[in-house]
Order: structure tokens, then C-alpha cells, then sequence
């Protein structure tokens, strides 16, 4: 009995107990449960830029600017208030405009205002920081340049002293120290080599993405023809015309074995193969001009219906299609038409000039079986004059147009339009893309360089226009050509990172 009494009460006190840890335990999961909730909400909330404002009592959505810079250390402000950490960093802003700046002890500040909106990560992380005081130096002489042209990861420059003989320097400008050999095109390669009293004249066109090929257009008497050089095995060179024995007007490189092209022969573009000697059936007919994007797309302006039907048109093909596919018509008689084309975060873009107005075409390349439902017009921009050129940087996120010293960009990523102009007289100026964020010019024997907008403009060196510049892989150099007093010629490079 009493055995039975002391059970009872201890069978009670122990399911008291546990009823008291299992409630206890309850209110631990559920404020676990709670904060964790409340936790991920923040972070959440956090993450997509909402901030509690204390001056103006209220939550505020704000954006977020990662900055970056070359030379790397250097100190970003934001407003004149110095971030904590150096280059490359972040830092979180309200909404709005707001003043943004980089220095770095010995060089030129970097400086622009942008609008930040609710929720916008904006990258500054192109910035170029100058020296304040840039070295030059001269490298190699040459008694005369016809035309240099780098390779496509600015390792190596092809350099044509003379463009009468096809003699050429090949500059290794990848390390600190800048080495060049001779290359010479075979005589048995390009025609009437042999035949003192013809005169002749070559221009390179370009290299392939590898760097070891470029195409030589050679003119010769009153006719021209193609030839691939080989830089790394001379005697591999071949000629394109004589091998295929078919007029070509244009001539793009497809991969980098330096075996495959599109061409455009008469009105029809062709796919040559020289390692098996074949040329394709007309791939589109009836085009005037052609532009390759990323080795297999193509981008044309040609002609489509006959008679009243006959249209102007902007078209496409992708390598393998069974025809091409129209994206654009014009009537017949616009004939200021320009394109470009890229590609941007896996979309294709396409940039059609008609007079003032850009066509701006966004998706991806129809193919066989979409009839391009997927590429469609995402802007149209109407511009005060007609532009005479054309392009996206390497990149693909800056469109840039140009109509002599007058500039228009377009931001893809930003979707902002920048108008600017280059003080220059128009007669003596050359401009082009030196890296994917920034354009080098020449005027008045100077080369500058700016960014896509115009802005953080920047004289670098005493240098010659018809060369251009050319910005090393690593950033370190910008390598120009100068006169010189004796008449002779200096490839020289300015130091960029001291």
C-alpha cells in the first residue's frame, strides 16, 4: 500500500515535470522558430536594400556601388566620406544622386555622379587611375610604319614597316621586357612575286581569337587577293584566292585553326574549308555586307523580293540553319543603313542604324524553327545627326556611335544614354575602343583616353594617330608610336601601373 502511495506520487511529480519540460521546450523551438523567421525576413530585406533611415525615420531602399580600380588600393568616397576599405570594395548608399571618387597617392583622381536607384547594384569597377606624372619611354625604332596591328589578347604586334613588301616585325610586348623578330611571307605565296615592274601593296585585316593567323588583303597590278600568314610557321601561309579560285570581297575567320571563313563572293555568302578544299552553296544571297559574332553568328544587310516587292534587309544565320532569317526591312531606297552586334549576359544583340535611328534588337539568334520570336526590339532612339560608325566594346555592354568628334553611348546593363564631344578639329582625329570600358583618340599629335561616356579624360602621351594605342592584357603599359626629330619612328609605351 504505501509502495502503491509513493509510485502515485512520484508517477505525478515526473509527468508534471515533463509536462513542464515539454512546454518549456516548446517556447524554446517556437522563439528558435520566431527569430529565425524574423532573421530571414531581415536578411532578405536586407539583401534587397532596405535600410532603416534614422535621420528621416522611415525604412528607405538603397543600392549598392562596388567599386574597383587600377591600380588596386585605392581610396573611394562617396560623397567626400571615405569608405573604409581601399579598391576593390562596397559600400551601401541611399537612393539618389550622389558624388563618387578614387585616388591613390601619385595619381589622378577618379571622379563621377550618378543617380543610384531603390535596389540597383552599380559597378565601378573600370576605373583607370592615371599617374600624375605619366613615364614614356621609347622601346623600337623603325625608319618607317605602313601599320601595326595587335593581337586580339594585346600580347604580341604585328608591325608592317613597309606596305610595298611583306617584311614584318612580330613585338612580343607581354613581359617587362619587349622582344621582336622578323617574319617574312614567303615570294611563292602572293601572286607575281617574281615580276620586278608590278607593283604591290598589303594590308592586314585581322587576326584570329587564337592570335597566330592574320589575313592579308594584297593588291597587285589591277587585281587583289587573300592570303592567311601564319606567324608561328611561315611557310604554312596559304593563299585563299589562288586555292579557291573565287572573287571575295570580304573574308572573316570562323575558328582558330585558320583553315575555316565566311566570305562574300559577288552577293553570296560562302563557307570555305581549307583543310579539305570545299566551299559551301550560297548561304544568303543577294547581301552587300556581312559582320561575325562569336565565330558562328552571322549579321547581314542585303536584299530580299524583286521588282515592287524589292526590300532592303537586315538578317541573320547561325552556322548550321537551313536558311537565314530577316529581322528588319527597309524600303529600297534607305540606303544609310549600319549594324553591330554582340552579346551580352547569354542575349544576342543586335544594333541596327537607319539615318537617325538606332534599332536596338535584343534575345537570341533565330534558328530553325523560332523564325525570330525570340530577338525583339527592346529600344529605339532617335539621334540629332546621322551617325558614320558603329560598335559594342568587347564586352558587349557599351554601344557606341559616332558622327566625327560627336559621341552617343548606350549602357545595356544600365539602359542609360551618354551624349559627348571631343574637342578636336574633325580633319585630324581617330578614335577606336582601347579595352572594353574605354576609347583611346588622337588629335593634334596627342592620345587621350575616356571612358564610354566621356567622362575621367585623360592625355597620355605625344603620339602619332595612325597607329592608335594599344593597352596591354595586364594594364600595366599603353603602347603608341611617335615621330621622331631624325624622321624615324618610336614605338614607345607610357607606364600605367608604377
Amino acid at each position: 500500500m504505501l509502495l502503491n502511495f509513493k509510485y502515485n506520487i512520484l508517477y505525478k511529480m515526473n509527468k508534471k515535470s515533463r509536462k513542464k519540460s515539454i512546454a518549456k521546450r516548446a517556447v524554446i523551438y517556437s522563439v528558435i522558430t520566431t527569430a529565425t523567421i524574423v532573421i530571414t525576413v531581415l536578411l532578405v530585406i536586407f539583401t534587397l536594400g532596405f535600410r532603416f533611415d534614422l535621420s528621416l525615420n522611415k525604412v528607405e531602399r538603397t543600392g549598392l556601388v562596388q567599386f574597383g580600380s587600377s591600380p588596386s588600393g585605392a581610396i573611394s568616397r562617396v560623397n567626400g566620406k571615405v569608405v573604409q576599405l581601399r579598391t576593390p570594395n562596397k559600400e551601401v548608399v541611399n537612393a539618389g544622386t550622389h558624388d563618387f571618387s578614387m585616388e591613390r597617392d601619385k595619381y589622378q583622381s577618379w571622379n563621377k555622379t550618378l543617380n543610384i536607384k531603390p535596389g540597383m547594384l552599380r559597378w565601378l569597377n573600370y576605373a583607370i587611375l592615371v599617374p600624375s606624372e605619366i613615364e614614356t619611354t621609347p622601346m623600337l625604332s623603325f625608319e618607317t610604319i605602313s601599320a601595326l596591328k595587335a593581337t586580339p589578347e594585346k600580347k604580341d604586334i604585328l608591325v608592317l614597316r613597309d606596305n610595298t613588301v611583306p617584311n614584318f616585325d612580330f613585338v612580343g610586348i607581354r613581359g617587362t621586357e619587349v622582344k621582336s623578330k622578323q617574319i617574312i611571307l614567303p615570294a611563292e605565296v602572293y601572286s607575281q612575286a617574281d615580276i620586278p615592274e608590278i607593283s604591290h601593296r598589303f594590308e592586314m585585316t585581322e587576326w584570329d581569337s587564337g592570335g597566330r593567323y592574320i589575313l592579308l588583303k594584297h593588291y597587285y597590278a589591277d587585281s587583289s587577293e587573300w592570303i592567311v600568314f601564319d606567324t608561328q610557321n611561315v611557310a604554312s601561309s596559304q593563299n585563299l584566292t589562288t586555292h579557291f579560285d573565287i572573287v571575295m570581297s570580304k573574308v572573316k575567320f570562323i575558328d582558330t585553326s585558320g583553315n575555316k571563313f565566311y566570305v562574300l563572293n559577288n552577293t553570296d555568302i560562302r563557307k570555305l574549308d581549307l583543310s579539305n578544299s570545299t566551299i559551301s552553296h550560297p548561304i544568303v544571297t543577294k547581301v552587300e555586307s556581312f559582320i561575325l559574332y562569336d565565330k558562328s553568328n552571322l549579321v547581314y544587310i542585303g536584299e530580299t523580293g524583286q521588282n515592287e516587292t524589292l526590300r532592303r534587309v537586315v538578317g541573320t544565320y547561325r552556322d548550321g540553319d537551313k536558311s537565314s532569317h530577316q529581322v528588319k526591312s527597309f524600303n529600297i531606297d534607305q540606303q544609310d543603313i549600319k549594324i553591330a552586334t554582340t552579346k551580352y549576359f547569354n542575349e544576342d544583340y543586335i544594333a541596327i542604324l537607319n539615318s537617325k535611328v538606332l534599332y536596338l534588337y535584343k534575345g537570341n539568334f533565330p534558328t530553325d524553327g523560332n523564325n525570330g520570336i525570340n530577338l525583339k526590339t527592346t529600344m529605339t532612339l532617335g539621334l540629332d545627326e546621322i551617325p558614320q560608325e558603329v560598335s559594342f566594346s568587347d564586352s558587349g555592354q557599351y554601344l557606341l556611335m559616332s558622327n566625327g568628334t560627336n559621341f552617343v553611348s548606350y549602357d545595356l546593363e544600365y539602359q542609360s544614354v551618354a551624349k559627348f564631344n571631343i574637342n578636336a578639329a574633325a580633319d585630324d582625329f581617330n578614335y577606336d575602343w582601347l579595352n572594353s570600358t574605354h576609347i583611346w583618340s588622337s588629335s593634334e599629335g596627342k592620345i587621350s583616353i575616356r571612358e564610354f561616356d566621356g567622362q575621367n579624360s585623360h592625355e597620355i602621351a605625344t603620339a602619332s594617330g595612325n597607329y592608335g594605342a594599344i593597352f596591354t592584357s595586364n594594364k600595366k603599359y599603353i603602347y603608341t608610336v611617335a615621330n621622331v626629330e631624325d624622321g624615324s619612328l618610336s614605338l614607345q609605351r607610357s607606364l600605367m601601373i608604377l
